[in-house]
């Protein structure tokens, strides 16, 4: 199971390596990523305020994305 999963995460990696705002795309996809494993792995558990406030976050910076 493991090798496709790494294969999967080393596809999504790779295409965000061009264009100009590569660290802001990888930055925000690192985010998520580790959002979902905190989630998944039921470390903890956000508020709905939380998620909230972390979703505007993210959807502005994405905005910034080409």
């Amino acid at each position: 199971l493991l090798p496709p999963v790494q294969a999967l995460f080393t596809r999504s990696y790779e295409a965000l390596d061009h264009g100009p705002k590569v660290g802001l795309a990888q930055l925000l996809s690192v985010a998520l990523d580790g959002l979902l494993l905190i989630e998944l792995l039921q470390l903890h558990e956000f508020t709905p305020d939380q998620r909230a406030a972390m979703r505007k976050t993210v959807e502005e910076l994405a905005r910034g994305l080409p």
